[in-house]
């Protein structure tokens, strides 16, 4: 579990959003990724290697996954490992194709180098948008409340959890 805190601006009010990853790696290799960890999930990052094209032909399992586990959740995929659009296992027009095949179930994707941290941030920031304004639709319908940032708000780093 790794926290993201972002603290975003909306109508002069600091919202405290924090994005907590569960990472999978190596679950792939087996061929299941039990529902528990979809559960109650409201994204999903789907990575794959633009350098191992077989990473990528298997996504569309993965967000099936996600779709019958994790009903509502956002689906975010982001490309690791891109470089040279030229060396790359995958290319733009997989991705292109994929997106179109995935029917607007894509909320973001993005193409990240962990090498030279290229776009991660970008990345992130990108998907805390994406849930700030969800939690935002949520609060309209009455279904859902964020916490405004004030000077009593803490995070406690040593617990890694929110002192209110």
């Amino acid at each position: 579990m790794f926290p993201w805190i972002y603290f975003l601006n909306a109508s002069h009010i600091l919202f405290l959003l924090q994005l907590t990853l569960w990472d999978t790696g190596g679950m792939e290799r087996m061929s299941f990724i039990g529902s528990s960890y979809y559960r109650g999930a409201d994204a999903a990052l789907l990575c794959y290697s633009c350098e191992k094209r077989e990473t990528f032909t298997i996504l569309s399992q993965y967000i099936l996954d996600v779709v019958m586990n994790a009903e509502g959740a956002k689906i975010f995929l982001c490309g690791n490992m891109c470089g040279d659009e030229t060396e790359s296992a995958v290319t733009e027009a997989d991705v292109e194709n994929f997106k179109e095949e995935c029917d607007g179930v894509l909320s973001g994707v993005y193409k990240v180098s962990s090498h030279d941290n290229k776009s991660i941030l970008d990345m992130f920031e990108d998907i805390a948008r994406v849930m700030h304004d969800l939690q935002v639709d949520r609060i309209s319908s009455g279904g859902f409340m964020l916490v405004p940032a004030t000077d009593e708000l803490a995070y406690n780093k040593k617990k890694k959890c929110l002192l209110l």
